[in-house]
């Protein structure tokens, strides 16, 4: 009986525990029997943590924003076809384009275009390219180093003076009338499309119709070098309050100055980094980022290159330290390159296998002695003395050997480019791998060479020599005058 008591109570804390792993194991079981749910949406996209991204967008206000012309190199004067023809002008009206109006912050449809006619002189017109076999297309304007290429058919017809060859023929002249069959299609381009702003304003209208509040996105001009003001909005959630900001500041720009897009560029980086300056010269109190993994965006749009009139100390090409930038894009091409800076250089990483060899020169000198007698001196009465020496002369002989390597080398070849023109390449940061031997070649040996010549100064050379009398003496011949 003791013995079953004491048997119950040691079991007590094992049937326990067992109890407890057959509950565990059940609620396991059950829980891996139940359906997951797995997000269709990424989780920094959900209600309530949404984590919008930010836009900032960037429009060119410009003066040359306010030209009817595109690109720079169809200015042409007002009695030259390609003034009115979209073959040459970009802004041109073009009759296959439906040209759509553009939408107010509800993404309802603007006003349809008006235009008046004028009561009397020239009723407005444009007009259409006659194609042809072989005819240039619309706007192939093309460049020779960087210039504009003014020989091509292509430009020679759009600057063609009004009836005058080689463009007579090659357009057609449409004159636009009350009953004209595109006639709206007419005003809604001359209202809402002629002018490089009014085409931005449209078209920036109509991209951003279906940007709902899922985004937050705010405003600014490139002439705006603040971060406050009428040219300026705060990134917010994109909903009918700030879409009607937003929309009101971009219908209100209007062109002027210059275009220092650098600056633009670079007071959009600040304001995300929350250092940004105020009208007042304050400092930048709000925030725009408001999640780590936030992310942000800048949309810049312009119509050209950028230059540098109105930068300034703090408006320019900076980092958020406050340092320039520097020329990041030298070695580009144009358009990617867009800076005035004509010289550069390009660093290219180069390996070749470099052929070497080595001469070696051995001269060796053969001598050959021989007696010799010679007359060394003449005694008295014209009498010949000999004696006998020893004369030496010798050959000179060369041997050439040469040896031949290989090795792999690494250097930079750096190229200077003035003014899209490249220079000599130039080999920096050389580095040569192990040598092999190429084989060793060697001339016929220590042949040839030729005696050498005797030493006229050296009395040893003398092989013979002549005894002469004495020299009669001479006696000046006197007689009296």
């Amino acid at each position: 009986m003791n013995n079953n008591h004491r048997f119950d109570r040691a079991s007590r804390p094992v049937a326990a525990w067992a109890a407890a792993a057959l509950a565990l194991a059940s609620v396991a079981l059950n829980a891996s029997a139940a359906v997951t749910d797995v997000s269709a949406t990424p989780l920094i996209t959900e209600a309530p943590n949404a984590v919008k991204p930010n836009i900032m967008f960037v429009l060119d206000d410009s003066g040359s924003m306010d030209r009817d012309y595109m690109p720079d190199d169809a200015g042409f004067s007002s009695d030259k076809y390609g003034r009115y023809a979209s073959q040459c002008n970009g802004l041109a009206y073009n009759p296959a384009i439906t040209y759509t109006v553009p939408v107010d912050s509800t993404g309802t449809n603007m006003a349809a275009g008006t235009f008046t006619f004028p009561t009397s002189g020239t009723q407005p017109y444009y007009y259409t390219y006659n194609t042809y076999t072989g005819a240039p297309k619309a706007l192939s304007y093309s460049y020779s180093t960087g210039s504009l290429d003014t020989s091509s058919t292509f430009y020679r017809e759009c600057n063609s003076t009004e009836g005058s060859s080689p463009g007579f023929g090659r357009f057609t002249k449409v004159t636009v009338t009350a009953t004209s069959p595109d006639l709206q299609n007419y005003r809604n381009w001359y209202t809402y499309y002629r002018t490089r702003m009014l085409m931005m304003r449209t078209a920036a209208s109509q991209a951003f119709k279906g940007i709902s509040d899922k985004y937050r996105v705010g405003f600014s001009t490139i002439s705006s070098t603040v971060v406050d003001g009428s040219k300026f909005l705060d990134t917010s959630d994109f909903d009918a309050t700030q879409k009607s900001t937003w929309y009101s500041r971009l219908f209100g720009s209007n062109p002027n100055s210059y275009t220092p897009l650098r600056g633009a560029v670079s007071k959009a980086g600040k304001y995300f980094a929350k250092r940004g300056t105020r009208g007042d010269g304050s400092a930048q109190t709000f925030d725009p980022v408001q999640f780590s993994c936030q992310k942000n965006f800048t949309i810049l749009t312009t119509d050209g290159y950028w230059n540098d009139p109105t930068e300034t100390s703090t408006y320019g090409p900076y980092r958020l330290d406050g340092s320039n930038v520097g020329q990041q894009d030298a070695s580009a091409p144009r358009p990617m390159r867009d800076s005035g800076i004509e010289t550069y250089s390009v660093t290219t990483p180069m390996q070749q296998l470099v052929h070497w060899y080595r001469t070696r020169q051995q001269t060796q000198r053969t001598t050959e002695s021989y007696t010799e007698y010679q007359l060394t001196r003449c005694g008295g009465g014209g009498r010949k003395v000999l004696e006998q020496s020893t004369v030496s002369r010798y050959r000179d002989a060369t041997n050439t050997e040469t040896s031949y390597y290989r090795n792999t080398q690494t250097y930079n070849s750096v190229v200077t480019y003035t003014s899209g023109t490249p220079g000599t390449a130039v080999k920096q940061n050389i580095v040569n791998g192990a040598y092999t031997s190429e084989g060793t070649t060697t001339t016929s040996g220590f042949t040839g060479g030729s005696l050498n010549a005797p030493d006229a100064s050296d009395t040893t050379s003398i092989r013979s020599a002549e005894c002469l009398p004495p020299a009669p003496t001479w006696t000046p011949n006197l007689r009296a005058p």
